[in-house]
């Protein structure tokens, strides 16, 4: 099988990341189809929970900001638009965060939300994203502002300690797994199984 490869910045570090202080704070990182990868639906649970902040690193699609004016208006929304991996501004909001969400509709593998796993933040995501999450991280059971809800309510009474492990083995399992050097492996042994059929 082959894994999506996640976008890595060598110089991230999940233990710069403080877990007590920023547990409020979660990253939508993503690219183009805003809706599809569930940004509308963030940005209506986080209108209404103004004590927790989404920070977003994405595309500015003209007619989504148009319907969504208002809510990019709210202090706890903060959108930082296209955000290369490899800046020190992406390492900067990463670190700021203990969460990536993303309640996407469908992908194959999130590649995304992987580069954001690979930082060691905490997945936040549908079964959609092709990527088993409950190992990792948090599952949001439907494609709704209720099942976001219910899901960050679980994350709400999670200690620091518990959200500290599931940080680190969300790194460590993106960095063994997800890494280009793993990528041309299992695409050699590929290229090897298809040549000694033949």
């Amino acid at each position: 099988m082959m894994n999506a490869t996640a976008l890595l910045n060598n110089l991230s570090n999940p233990k710069n990341r403080n877990i007590s202080k920023n547990r409020m704070n979660f990253l939508w990182f993503g690219s183009s189809g805003l809706v599809h990868k569930g940004l509308d639906l963030c940005l209506i649970f986080f209108s209404e929970h103004p004590e927790l902040t989404l920070h977003i690193c994405g595309p500015k699609e003209e007619d989504f900001f148009r319907v969504f004016e208002d809510y990019f208006r709210l202090p706890n929304i903060v959108f930082h638009g296209f955000v290369s991996v490899n800046s020190s501004v992406f390492l900067d909001i990463s670190t700021k965060c203990v969460f990536a969400i993303l309640p996407s509709c469908s992908e194959g593998q999130a590649t995304a939300l992987l580069t954001a796993m690979g930082t060691g933040l905490i997945p936040v995501a549908t079964r959609f994203t092709g990527i088993d999450v409950t190992k990792y991280g948090y599952l949001i059971e439907a494609l709704t502002v209720e099942s976001i809800a219910a899901t960050v309510s679980v994350i709400e009474g999670e200690s620091d300690e518990v959200l500290t492990v599931k940080s680190e083995k969300s790194a460590r399992y993106v960095n063994r797994n997800h890494t280009l050097r793993k990528f041309k492996k299992n695409m050699r042994k590929i290229l090897a199984e298809i040549t000694n059929e033949e």
